[in-house]
């Protein structure tokens, strides 16, 4: 392909957005029916690998575009070299091809690709390898995000792509092939683009006039292994042109010669008290429906035809189930697996109103080997939920740096769906699901979120939340998001602690002293059990001064302002199960 017949991508977009430039000031034939094509910009992706611009004395990283077909690019499937090359040129400045469709039916739902690694044959027209991994491609839009790339990276790779292209009315439409690599498209036989590997990434603009019904569509690619880039765009002239795509698709009636049988497995792939993630594998495309039997019945249906599936299906805690996979391919040949066994743990019963927040420090803290105190924390809002010291001491009788906290319950979900949980934190942090770890980030940092999202049933599932502070500000906060709630902290009516009640009053060892700053004061507060706390300053002729009352705790601490006298610091108990119990002790602020 001539230098003349070739424009960068930003001119095919200019021309076809009219973003400045006027498509009639062009005077060249090469631009020929440039100038009315529209593309979504929606559909338009910038391959970041490819060679910035003015590199070699090409246009660079963006395409080019090519409206007719020379010699460079070798001839057109199914003709001769004269043929292919009058034939487009006719499509492009004497009008356009007519095509008839073909006599084949198709089933509609995409096309059949077909990946063969190593491969690199010297001619695309020529038969193919044997075996190859079949997909059912849905559009044609393989750039370097949705393509080849992740899974077969950078080595040689032969793509084949066959199905039909369904055509509703008479008209004429569109073709816009962007692709990287040796590429050869044929539609009802007659052959479209046939190119040579051009080292990147080319636009060909194409005219043909079609029937109603459907025409056969074949497409070889030799994919360049530095841009990876597929895409091929369809539409009635003077319409806007999407990536080709949807129910305009279809794959063949039959099997393909040389295609295998349907094979399946299904595994366990981990599971919790009320859930089970399952993962199956197919030798072909293909549907999954899970049905269970056992404590619970259902069944799932997975409808999206692929090679991979994995799914979360919800089941009740401390059951024993069986599950079966039924697998049905594009051909409605189907495989049902042996039956995979799920027991599901039971899960205690929790008490609303917070986790159980277990706090460590001295020693390997960050392993939780020394635990000083433990409190009901609901909802888990780090420093401001609590005394606002943003030096991170929580209102717990600690150092404020070098600690860690354990928090430890059930979560309560008002509905079924799909669930966000976000616990964040600083330092190091990690969350917990049915004992499963979702997420971690277990280094020094500022306050940076860790999180995961499932698809979970109603009721109370086991969560737990590790963090660590390290030194200078700290804090931790657990949200949630999910059907009908918005992002926001888990209120504490939805968070349970496995604990029970104790008999006998609650008892607490009292301390309260002049803080290092004259008018201040530092209460501490040691229940012998989990216990609420609310302390009462009394002196006479002053104001009481009643400080913050703390969710059931096993250590309290408070410090503030205190106005100069003789005070009678008074700590009131309620365990949780009722039980009252004080402590005094006496305070003089001087």
């Amino acid at each position: 392909m001539s230098l003349g017949l070739r424009r960068s991508v930003s001119l095919l977009w200019a021309l076809a957005l009219g973003c400045g430039t006027d498509a009639a000031s062009t005077s060249s034939d090469d631009t020929a029916g440039l100038a009315d094509m529209t593309v979504s910009p929606d559909a338009a992706i910038v391959d970041e690998d490819l060679p910035l611009s003015g590199s070699d004395g090409s246009a660079g990283g963006d395409a080019e575009v090519d409206t007719n077909d020379d010699d460079s690019h070798g001839s057109d499937a199914g003709q001769s070299d004269a043929e292919g090359a009058n034939n487009l040129d006719a499509s492009a400045n004497a009008g356009v091809p007519l095509l008839e469709p073909g006599a084949a039916t198709f089933r509609p739902g995409g096309l059949l690709v077909r990946y063969f690694p190593g491969e690199k044959p010297l001619d695309l027209s020529g038969p193919l390898p044997s075996g190859g991994e079949l997909e059912l491609l849905r559009a044609v839009d393989l750039t370097p995000d949705t393509g080849s790339r992740a899974r077969f990276p950078k080595a040689e790779l032969l793509i084949a792509i066959d199905g039909g292209l369904e055509v509703k009315t008479a008209g004429v439409y569109r073709l816009v092939l962007m692709v990287s690599g040796a590429a050869q498209l044929s539609l009802a036989g007659y052959g479209v683009v046939d190119v040579a590997d051009g080292g990147e990434v080319i636009a060909f603009d194409r005219r043909v006039e079609l029937s109603q019904g459907w025409y056969p569509l074949s497409l070889r690619i030799q994919r360049d292994v530095l841009h990876p880039h597929l895409q091929l765009f369809f539409g009635p002239e003077g319409a806007l042109l999407e990536p080709l795509a949807g129910a305009q698709l279809g794959y063949s009636e039959a099997p393909p010669p040389g295609t295998p049988d349907l094979a399946a497995t299904l595994q366990l792939d981990a599971n919790g008290a009320r859930w089970a993630r399952l993962r199956g594998a197919t030798s072909l495309p293909a549907s999954l429906r899970l049905d269970w039997t056992g404590s619970k019945s259902g069944s799932l249906a997975l409808p999206d035809a692929t090679r991979e599936h994995s799914t979360v299906i919800g089941l009740d805690a401390g059951g024993s189930y069986g599950v079966t996979g039924t697998f049905t391919d594009l051909w409605d040949r189907v495989v049902t697996t042996d039956t995979v066994s799920v027991t599901t743990p039971s899960i205690p019963t929790y008490r609303p109103g917070g986790l159980l927040g277990e706090y460590f420090q001295g020693g390997s803290y960050k392993t939780f080997e020394t635990q000083l105190a433990a409190r009901l924390d609901g909802p888990v809002d780090m420093p401001n939920g609590q005394d606002g010291n943003t030096s991170g001491s929580f209102r717990m009788d600690m150092a404020v740096d070098k600690f860690a906290i354990r928090w430890v319950g059930g979560i309560l979900l008002p509905e079924a769906g799909l669930w966000t949980f976000i616990f964040t934190a600083d330092d190091g942090n990690r969350l917990y699901l049915d004992d499963e770890l979702m997420d971690e980030n277990w280094n020094d940092h500022g306050m940076e979120p860790v999180s995961t999202t499932v698809n979970l049933p109603a009721g109370w599932h086991p969560i737990r939340l590790e963090m660590y502070e390290q030194g200078g500000g700290g804090g931790a906060t657990f949200e949630w998001d999910g059907p009908n709630t918005a992002r926001a902290l888990v209120p504490g009516t939805n968070l349970g602690a496995a604990v029970s009640d104790k008999s006998g009053n609650p008892s607490a060892t009292l301390s309260a002293s002049p803080g290092e700053s004259n008018g201040t004061a530092v209460v501490t507060v040691a229940p012998n059990e989990l216990a609420s706390v609310t302390v009462v300053l009394t002196s006479p002729g002053l104001n009481d001064v009643v400080l913050p009352v703390s969710s059931p705790t096993t250590s309290y601490r408070w410090s503030g302002t205190v106005p100069t006298g003789k005070w009678t610091a008074t700590a009131s108990l309620t365990d949780l199960a009722g039980n009252k119990g004080t402590a005094t002790t006496s305070l003089t602020i001087p």
